[in-house]
């Protein structure tokens, strides 16, 4: 096949795309002015639908020439037009405006809406704050879904059945063949879209079902005149272009004093616009497979909400479905913006005429599928994932918009899921770790006999490790354990309640904690605090500086609490050197002193540097060292502090690995150290007592492997 035959064949494929999207998206727009310009409205439909077009066109032409929105559609939503319909109605209806007072109110009331959400999104661009889509509660946005979908529902019978009156249910039931078989289409087709997928279905479904129509008039005996005087089409239009009424002449019959009671209307509008076009464009990303410019797609739909509102139009952003079904027949990039702003143009020039002759049921459908779709995305795609409390909260908020309102609906949601979410939170655990000081210790380095010995007192000091927020629910929980705890048949003799990784604390959850105090006192069990992060510690110390806190103990940190713990039960106890076995001295000390040399270190000088080869096991017999590790950025952390007892540098050494750590002292002190060529001359020369001085080694290393699992376990890791 030639080249040149390749490019029109292509060409060819290309208008025809072309052709259906522009097709499409007008046909969409059209059902969403006929949704809008209904009851009280419906004489002034085509200049309605002139507006709602050019708006469109003006949106089309913007995403066509920005770089971040080229190859997408934009256009007016159905999410918006139907909170701007149910607005339209009630300005109507509470200011009792009638004629022309009315359709230049609701043109007016529509543009300020449209130019106040492009303000903010633009804004929102500009700002960077395209990523708070993701703080919005999943259910409120499925509700809303479902409810824009429930009003879509409701409010495209005013496109079939115009007169109020033959809404009643007993007209509904005379009027069968007006919207019935339409309905049924439409969920028939979204339930098809749903399972099998869209493709070119919903055009031609819509297309076939329009051409049935006229096949099926002569049938019933009617000709286009008599469709016309029953209401079965949109027309007649009282002009043949759509482009009517100029600005200057509207302004002139505009009810001002109406329009500050719809305000609240206006910024739901506003809102549901922004949630809309977030959700729409993380969707888009989802289908190209990545990340898009977010801030950037904003700010261009600013200036296209602006451009639109300016001239009437309704809000718009982002459509998913015609851009994907776009995508699908092999259009992209300006294509797709000339072929929407191309039809547009030709039905604001010339599509009064043609419009006046489509089936009120056939725009009707194209809402009533929107609506289907949205329901069934809300509670069948989301609502088949998420618990059934939330599910109820998907279904709760459509029920209130149709009843209610939009306002009591939005209302609803954003209090439901705050109590939703209060009541899961509050049932999280605020206990991030539970143990005891005989498994978590400070990070002092003690003598193996110490270390035995805190090991069998520690289980009387309990420790709390709490993260997240504590507040009344939490706080409550975090209570009853605690008292649970003291009520036990043996309670423990002090209570530590670390506070570091809190990141929120009430004063219900001070008063929680005021109340333990007084049930600790009244048991003669300590209670001490650890003093939280940094931004809550002034709210936090002013609290405990009022006389109903006295009752309560803040220390500094966790580690140097557990510290002075230990010090204090080494001191009450009288431990020290003298109390350890003349066998167990001999195993470790006096097989050290044996075969090791002493060494002196000044403050600051060090025993071993980080990277040097484990030569060597030490003992501190005096004074006190830091273990610290360097940082990547500079400077130095420390991990450990030694004291009297403690080895140093068996693990490396049995492991024949370098220095993990240096070692510094922090004021004089004196070592024992015994080099790997003394505890080779040892195995050698004196078995016995290198065979008690492994042992002893290799006793400290299994106590602290036994203390970490013993932590981890706590952990519950």
């Amino acid at each position: 096949m030639s080249g040149a035959r390749v490019e029109w064949l292509a060409g060819i494929k290309t208008a025809l795309a072309g052709l259906i999207i522009g097709t499409m998206t007008v046909v969409f727009v059209v059902s969403k002015a006929a949704l809008l310009f209904s009851g009280e409205l419906a004489p002034f439909l085509s200049q309605g639908i002139g507006f709602v077009l050019l708006g469109a066109a003006l949106m089309a032409c913007v995403a066509l020439l920005s770089v971040s929105c080229r190859g997408v559609i934009v256009q007016p939503q159905d999410v918006t037009t139907v909170m701007v319909a149910s607005a339209a109605g009630a300005l109507v209806g509470s200011a009792g405006l009638q004629g022309e007072a009315a359709f230049a109110t609701v043109v007016v009331m529509v543009g300020l809406s449209t130019v106040l959400a492009g303000l903010l999104a633009w804004c929102m661009g500009h700002w960077k704050l395209a990523h708070l889509v993701r703080y919005v509660p999943s259910q409120v946005t499925a509700g809303f879904l479902a409810a824009s979908g429930l009003l879509l529902l409701r409010e495209a019978f005013t496109i079939v059945l115009p007169e109020a009156s033959n809404r009643s249910l007993p007209s509904l039931a005379q009027q069968l063949p007006k919207w019935l078989p339409w309905i049924v289409m439409a969920a028939a087709l979204s339930l098809v879209v749903r399972r099998f997928g869209g493709g070119l279905l919903v055009p031609a479904v819509f297309a076939a079902a329009g051409a049935a129509f006229y096949v099926a008039l002569p049938l019933w005996g009617q000709d286009l005149a008599a469709a016309r005087d029953a209401g079965w089409l949109l027309g007649p239009f009282a002009h043949d272009t759509l482009l009517q009424t100029p600005g200057v002449a509207l302004t002139q019959h505009v009810q001002w004093q109406a329009l500050p009671a719809m305000l609240p209307m206006m910024l739901v509008v506003v809102g549901l616009c922004m949630l809309g076009a977030l959700l729409n464009m993380i969707s888009l990303e989802l289908l190209n497979g990545g990340e898009g410019d977010l801030n950037g797609s904003l700010k261009t739909l600013g200036w296209a909400n602006v451009a639109a509102g300016l001239t009437g139009g309704i809000a718009g952003y982002h459509m998913i479905s015609m851009t994907s079904l776009a995508r699908r027949i092999g259009m992209s990039g300006t294509a797709i913006g000339l072929s929407v702003l191309g039809m547009s143009a030709l039905c604001l020039v010339f599509g009064a005429s043609l419009l006046a002759d489509v089936p009120r049921g056939l725009v009707a459908g194209v809402i009533w599928y929107l609506g289907f779709d949205l329901l069934l995305a809300a509670l069948w795609d989301y609502g088949r994932r998420i618990p059934r409390r939330d599910l109820a909260l998907v279904v709760a908020i459509p029920l209130v918009a149709v009843t209610l309102g939009v306002l009591p609906a939005l209302g609803l949601g954003l209090l439901a899921a705050c109590l939703l979410f209060v009541w899961v939170y509050a049932r999280v655990d605020v206990v991030r770790l539970f143990t005891t000081a005989a498994h978590l210790r400070a990070r002092v380095e003690r003598s193996p006999q110490e270390r035995e010995y805190l090991n069998r007192v520690g289980d009387r000091i309990h420790i709390y490790k709490l993260s997240g927020f504590l507040f009344f629910g939490t706080a409550q929980r975090l209570l009853q354990r605690l008292q649970n705890s003291l009520q036990a048949a043996l309670p423990p003799q002090i209570i530590v309640l670390d506070l570091a990784r809190l990141v929120g604390l009430d004063l219900s959850a001070w008063d929680a904690l005021e109340r333990l105090s007084r049930r600790c006192a009244e048991r003669s069990v300590q209670l001490i605090l650890t003093r939280p992060p940094v931004a809550l510690n002034l709210p936090f110390m002013a609290a405990a500086a009022t006389p109903n806190g006295a009752g309560l103990q803040v220390a500094g940190d966790l580690d140097s609490l557990l510290a002075a713990l230990e010090a204090q039960s080494l001191a009450q106890a009288r431990f020290g050197q003298d109390d350890v076995p003349d066998d167990e001295r001999q195993s470790v000390v006096g097989i050290l002193q044996r075969y090791g040399q002493r060494h002196t270190l000044r403050a600051g000088q060090h025993a071993v540097r980080e990277g040097e080869l484990s030569d060597s096991i030490m003992m501190l017999l005096t004074g006190q060292l830091d273990v610290t590790v360097s940082q990547a950025s500079g400077g130095s952390t420390t991990l450990n502090r030694l004291l009297p007892g403690a080895l140093i540098g068996e693990v490396g050494f049995y492991a024949d690995a370098r220095r993990s750590a240096s070692v510094v002292a922090t004021q004089d002190s004196e070592l024992i150290i015994v080099t790997a060529q003394q505890v080779r001359h040892m195995e050698q020369c004196a078995a016995g007592d290198a065979a008690r001085l492994h042992r002893a080694l290799a006793r400290v290393v299994a106590d602290r492997l036994i203390a970490a699992t013993r932590l981890l376990k706590d952990a519950e890791l």
